[in-house]
């Protein structure tokens, strides 16, 4: 017998998260919350779909330390801090159009993401409380 797609996600092909990561994830509550849905309670959803959808060595080796800044998020675009400048530049290049279609298809409406790399998320600070500068590097310019 046919059954009716249930809302926009399950519409486009996207499956709930079963309801067991939903509970360990203590998220079952926010499934009954109209969208917009926020950024804390989106991106670890989104992390067990793509979990499903990529290979256990991609998925380790880019996502499995990101996590959503909330102070510079809304619930349509997501900034996510990944653990290095190369985790960044291989999300940002190569799997950000995966990303953003499960997010997208997970939330019902669409939704953006950057990523950034935790390095530029800290600086460093001095005692005085000002940020640390680099020691200048001198380039030996040929006399003419």
């Amino acid at each position: 017998m046919f059954k009716a797609p249930s809302g926009p996600a399950e519409a486009a092909g996207h499956q709930q998260p079963a309801r067991s990561d939903l509970t360990v994830l203590g998220l079952s509550k926010w499934l009954l919350l109209p969208p917009p849905y926020p950024p804390e309670i989106l991106w670890p959803l989104a992390l067990s779909e793509l979990k499903q959808q990529m290979t256990k060595a991609t998925f380790n080796t880019w996502l499995v330390d990101s996590g959503v800044i909330p102070e510079a998020s809304s619930p349509t675009f997501l900034v996510i801090a990944v653990r290095n400048q190369y985790a960044y530049e291989w999300l940002t290049y190569r799997l950000q159009p995966v990303v953003v279609r499960t997010l997208t298809g997970m939330a019902g409406y669409q939704v953006g993401v950057c990523f950034i790399p935790r390095s530029f998320r800290t600086m460093r600070r001095s005692c005085n409380n000002e940020p640390t500068r680099r020691p200048s590097t001198r380039i030996s310019l040929p006399i003419r």
